[in-house]
């Protein structure tokens, strides 16, 4: 096989291999950042995190608020509730930055495939 031929086939599986292994870090992410309360599912994001930050400004201490499903749900502590997501937001998103600069510095198939993603 010629040399040229053989090291762009090593490329290509070395950047299909990165692909792979960097979709499934963030699909593993999006799925740790499903959050249940009280029946309901949220997914957290930055905007749920800055309604809730603005209701506990309001001192609102009850509030229904519809989850990702479009479902009535009562959070009865809308403070305790923001740590709650807080907490699991910044947790997942260190975590996903620690395994996404793994995967990034990892420089062939059998390094990108020997971390635990």
């Amino acid at each position: 096989m010629d040399e040229k031929l053989k090291k762009a086939l090593e490329f290509s599986n070395y950047r299909q291999t990165l692909n792979n292994q960097l979709r499934q870090l963030k699909v593993r992410t999006q799925t740790q950042l499903i959050f249940a309360k009280n029946g309901g599912s949220f997914t957290i994001s930055r905007e749920l995190i800055c309604f809730f930050n603005y209701i506990v400004s309001k001192k609102l201490k009850e509030i229904t608020v519809l989850d990702d499903n479009e479902i009535p749900i009562q959070i009865e502590n809308p403070e305790e509730f923001l740590d709650e997501i807080t907490i699991r937001y910044f947790e997942v998103t260190n975590d996903y930055f620690t395994d996404y600069q793994q995967i990034k510095k990892s420089r062939s198939v059998k390094l990108i495939v020997d971390l635990e993603v």
